[in-house]
């Protein structure tokens, strides 16, 4: 880091601090220059007086935490309760010895209102809030981040909950404090340490994107911060009455510095979203906006895309009243003209005024935003930019040059690199002189890494990027980091160094995404299926990386990568071939999901392939001219209940006379071979979906088919639905995943004989697809018991079972076995299906109570109830009823006899609360649950959110899966 000032943490010590702005290179060295004379006494010196500013100027604004989105009020803070409350815990925290003046504390919390809180309350101590962003859920990813920590801290104080303690546990030289067990003190406000920081003072850390584990704490001081949000108010011209809104959170600087500290500093009242609320339902974003007369948010331009598009879809729109909106600072990607244009007139169609998108440009080094184009979209669309320009830089505290190679500045319309220097630009990154030095010019401009130029009217565009960073999903990623993951994870089907990725637009998304180019090494060029197999792998590493498949991986000749006399590769040359479409020439299509054929490209000749891709437009959204023959169904991203309207639409589109299987569906996986099978039963009179039995039934249906880490096999629960893991995919990327099927739902097949039956069928297919160990197992409910007894199995034989687990599942299943008959489960299907919420089916029992349960005219009686169609549209045929009735009834059967026996070597249980509690109190669901200690060696309990139904659906999923991967982490697989 730069060099470190001793701050006046007490009255007897007197401040050494140097004013921040350039930075200056003296004797080889990085010395902070004060580029402000004088401070009034009046103006905040740091943050901590700047929240007693607003507490005393403005004692009833603060902050509303919206804890269930728009579902329930939000919950109130003043920024005087705020103060105190603050100043209660830093006290205490001073008291405990958990905190040091000047020194890092890492604080990591979920909940908005817990983070804004507790980074509060160590400004208050005196000492450094580290906000850590939520960490990788890959371990490998994780166990970097966390050592990385220690680098950067060595031995800090990590305040969080006690339910993350075994997040940081591999870690030893970390003090974990649990947030919740410290006795609060009584601070006095006026005293606290905080109040003695200088401007040049390091008021927060926040962490850059550190991809692989390195990531750069930028320290963002006190002077820099506040310099920042006065610019921002004076180019926005805010007030009091500009209400602020966060959906991301606080440990971006989008939020800290964009939004929480401006609404302070401006006495402004701020309201705080779960990102899972908006990311979930992106239409909702527009209708927070209104609900709390926002005037001044944040979004990037995919997501901006994505919930105007949403808005603008729904059948019935709320009404709005967005007449208080005056920014939407939009920026962290590119910003695409055409998307701010249909989010302007959206706005304003609900009374926003003019202007109020604002395309904006600036990095957490700068304190967010620093660039804004305050006449977006108009001016772009008159001057035909595809892309925003992003205006005008904060004036004063900011500099800006954009120069060639030699330092020159470019003329007006030539790109350059962009770099910046003023009071607004950060001092250094902590504890890494070397990053800080190389990101500073000797003459003290800070260099940016993005390409640039300014157009006639002097506003800024940003036209490339340097360094070869990558931006996505708003994040920064370094290219060489990328390429060095792909090296590793690939091995020897690359030539060594012979790896270049860009980033490139994606129209289907409507962001950057990466390019990868690589030469195949000479054991495999020769072999299509080889290279077909690296492609598959380079795009497992890319999620790895950074959580996003890259948008073309394209295998080259070397004469194709020409390297420089030292040995570099040009990126910028092979992307401009690339966008040429040089490199056409040598693409291979290869599907995403388990599959080496490849499949052209070309459009959609047969009209099969044509129906099937309009049926597959109309329910993922992707244009029908993106869909061609090799498209994945995985890759659209549909959850379990769109894959049963595909499949309800395709059967009707075609008029198959017959019904297609689910599993047909999955396991063909791309539109060419889903119409491949299809067409057989259109064209071959002696072939029939129908005919499909018994000797076609496989109880393995591959999710995905591929990836490094050890495969897990996932247990459907007694009413046979495998669907339900569909959501999981895009959270264990590296991950081989395979449902069971149940046997029973075609009409053509039977059900098992027996308990015993299904397990040796199940056992034999896990055998079959993975000989050899280890094995893991997941199941919901009666899965849990499946997986259960196939664990027995299999460790009875001497194989290794890592991982085996249950979702909302006592051991003695038999003991608390439906006996409320098929109008119950069909009740309970109905609502899986969407058709009304869980909480309606005690109503609609109620109402049915006159009809016997197994009189099959209750279908019909639910038909009269409900819109015509709609149980037929939702693939509730009544054929399908009867499958789903026979699957209940031959579960029922098989749970009456069954009795957990025996141990495992170890058992996870994720529980819920239970789902009816008429029938058991929350205590008496957790000692049936507790019994699994019992029946394992080592048992660990999970406690998760919603229910026996939601537990997999967001946002509960997002919890789910997180556990879960923990767990995996933590056996080892």
């Amino acid at each position: 880091m730069g060099i470190q000032r001793k701050r006046a943490c007490s009255p007897d010590v007197i401040s050494a601090s140097k004013k921040i702005g350039s930075l200056q290179h003296i004797s080889g060295e990085l010395l902070q220059i004060d580029a402000r004379a004088a401070h009034p006494n009046d103006y905040p010196r740091n943050l901590w007086s700047l929240l007693q500013q607003a507490a005393s100027d403005h004692p009833t604004k603060g902050i509303g935490f919206r804890e269930a989105g728009l579902s329930s009020e939000p919950t109130k803070m003043t920024y005087a309760e705020l103060l105190q409350q603050a100043a209660d815990r830093g006290t205490a925290l001073l008291e405990l010895g958990l905190v040091h003046c000047a020194r890092p504390v890492v604080v990591f919390f979920e909940r908005p209102k817990d983070l804004v809180l507790w980074t509060w309350s160590v400004i208050a101590s005196g000492a450094i809030p580290a906000i850590l962003p939520p960490l990788s859920n890959d371990s490998k990813t994780q166990q970097g981040q966390l050592e990385n920590l220690a680098t950067l801290f060595g031995s800090p104080t990590v305040l969080t909950h006690r339910k993350h303690f075994e997040t940081f546990a591999s870690v030893p030289s970390f003090l974990l404090q649990d947030a919740g067990n410290i006795k609060l003190g009584h601070g006095n406000i006026s005293s606290m340490q905080g109040s003695l920081a200088s401007p040049g003072d390091i008021a927060v850390l926040l962490f850059t994107s550190g991809s692989t584990g390195r990531a750069k704490a930028v320290e963002t001081r006190h002077g820099q911060l506040i310099a920042s949000v006065q610019g921002k108010q004076k180019m926005h011209n805010l007030s009091t009455d500009t209400n602020f809104m966060a959906w991301i959170s606080l440990d971006h600087s989008a939020n800290f510095c964009e939004l929480h500290v401006n609404a302070i500093c401006s006495g402004s009242d701020q309201f705080h979203v779960p990102p899972l609320d908006v990311v979930e339902d992106p239409s909702i974003f527009w209708e927070l906006l209104s609900v709390d007369k926002i005037g001044y948010s944040f979004s990037p331009n995919s997501f901006l895309s994505k919930a105007t598009k949403d808005f603008e879809s729904r059948e019935k729109r709320p009404s709005l009243d967005l007449s208080a909106l005056r920014v939407i600072m939009v920026a962290g990607e590119a910003n695409l003209t055409a998307t701010l244009d249909k989010a302007d007139k959206l706005g304003r169609q609900y009374g926003a005024p003019k202007n109020f998108i604002k395309a904006a440009y600036g990095l957490s080094e700068t304190c967010s935003a620093c660039f804004y184009n305050l006449q977006s979209p108009w001016y772009d669309l008159a001057c035909q930019n595809v892309f925003s320009s992003v205006g005008k830089h904060i004036s004063p505290g900011l500099e800006l040059r954009v120069v060639d190679e030699h330092l020159d500045s470019a003329p007006l319309g030539q790109q350059g690199a962009i770099q910046l220097r003023g009071e607004i630009v950060f001092g250094g990154y902590y504890n890494n002189q070397v990053a800080t030095k190389d990101c500073m010019t000797t003459d003290g401009w800070f260099k940016t890494g993005d390409l640039g130029s300014l157009d006639e009217k002097k506003n800024l565009k940003i036209v490339g990027r340097t360094k070869e960073i990558l931006i996505l999903n708003g994040n920064n990623y370094s290219s060489f980091e990328l390429e060095h993951a792909i090296d590793f994870h690939v091995g020897d089907s690359t030539t060594s160094s012979y790896i270049a990725s860009f980033a490139a637009w994606d129209n289907a998304t409507e962001s950057e995404g990466a390019v990868i180019l690589f030469n195949p090494s000479d054991g495999i060029a020769l072999n299509r299926e080889k290279v077909a197999k690296t492609i598959k792998a380079i795009r497992q590493a890319c999620v790895r990386f950074c959580s996003k498949p890259p948008i073309d991986v394209v295998p080259l000749p070397r004469s194709e990568m020409p390297k420089s006399t030292i040995g570099k590769l040009s990126r910028q040359q092979l992307k401009t071939h690339y966008t040429s479409g040089l490199f056409e020439k040598y693409r291979i299509e290869v599907p995403d999901e388990g599959h080496t054929e490849y499949m052209s490209t070309s459009a959609l000749e047969t009209e099969i392939r044509r129906k099937i891709a309009e049926v597959l437009s109309k329910e993922t959204g992707i244009h029908v001219s993106e869909i061609v023959v090799s498209t994945s169904l995985f890759r659209t991203g549909v959850d379990s209940l769109t894959y049963l309207r595909i499949k309800k639409k395709i059967e009707d589109s075609l008029g198959l006379s017959s019904e297609m299987p689910m599993a047909l569906l999955l396991n063909a996986s791309t539109v060419g071979e889903l119409s491949r099978v299809l067409t057989k039963e259109l064209e071959n009179p002696h072939y029939s979906l129908a005919d499909l039995g018994d000797a076609d039934y496989d109880p393995i249906v591959t999710l995905r088919g591929s990836g490094s880490r050890t495969p897990i096999f996932l247990v459907h629960p007694g009413g046979g639905e495998f669907l339900i893991w569909l959501s999981l995919l895009e959270h264990m990327p590296d991950r081989p995943m395979y449902a069971f099927r149940v046997r029973g739902f075609h009409s053509s097949e039977s059900t098992f004989a027996s308990f015993d039956d299904l397990l040796d069928c199940y056992e034999a297919a896990v055998l079959r697809v993975q000989p050899h160990g280890p094995y893991a197992f997941m199941g919901l409910c009666f899965g849990g018991a499946i997986g259960f007894e196939l664990t027995k199995r299999l460790e009875s034989q001497g194989k290794e079972v890592k991982f085996c687990g249950g979702i909302d599942n006592p051991p003695q299943l038999g003991d608390i076995g439906s006996d409320r008959g098929f109008k119950h489960f069909l009740l309970q299907l109905m609502a899986f299906h969407g058709l009304f919420s869980i909480d309606d089916i005690s109503l609609l029992e109620d109402r049915y109570e006159d009809i016997p349960d197994d009189d099959e005219d209750f279908y019909y009686r639910i038909c009269q109830d409900f819109d015509s169609g709609t149980l037929e549209d939702a693939g509730l045929t009544h054929s399908k009823i009867e499958s789903w009735r026979r699957i209940f009834l031959n579960t029922c059967s098989m749970l009456l006899t069954y009795r957990a026996e025996g141990k495992v070597r170890r058992y996870d249980v994720f529980h819920v609360p239970p789902l009816d509690r008429r029938l058991w109190s929350d205590d008496e669901w957790a000692k049936l649950i507790r019994e699994w200690d019992q029946y394992g060696d080592s048992v660990k309990y999970h406690q998760v959110t919603g229910n026996h139904f939601t537990v997999l659906n967001h946002p509960h999923l997002e919890v789910f899966q997180r556990s879960l991967n923990r767990a995996l982490a933590d056996a080892g697989i």
